[in-house]
């Protein structure tokens, strides 16, 4: 899934619903991203945090709204390595990307 798909998948919800990330089966707080290149694939990471608060999606849509970054495609820093994103779930508390 691109960062752009992503975005538009999300366009539905308030601004300010809480955004979390799905990391080893359990919903976790989202640190940072990275931007990589493996085999003319750009990759956008998001890597995950422990503790804190959860993004709003405002702030996810302000991070990655850049024209740059619209193309790549999202994974998901896990403990034994990075996979793709493919979707969220609507949970009680967020969106839980997954």
């Amino acid at each position: 899934m691109r960062v752009l798909d992503l975005l538009a998948l999300l366009s539905d919800y308030t601004k300010n619903t809480a955004v979390q990330l799905c990391i080893d089966g359990a919903p976790v707080n989202m640190d940072h991203f990275e931007l990589t290149t493996v085999l003319e694939e750009r990759r956008l990471i998001l890597i995950p945090k422990v503790g804190g608060h959860p993004h709003k999606l405002w702030e996810l849509r302000l991070l990655l709204g850049a024209p740059a970054l619209r193309t790549a495609y999202v994974y998901l820093q896990e403990a034994d390595g990075v996979r793709p994103a493919f979707g969220f779930q609507q949970r009680p508390t967020a969106l839980v990307i997954n």
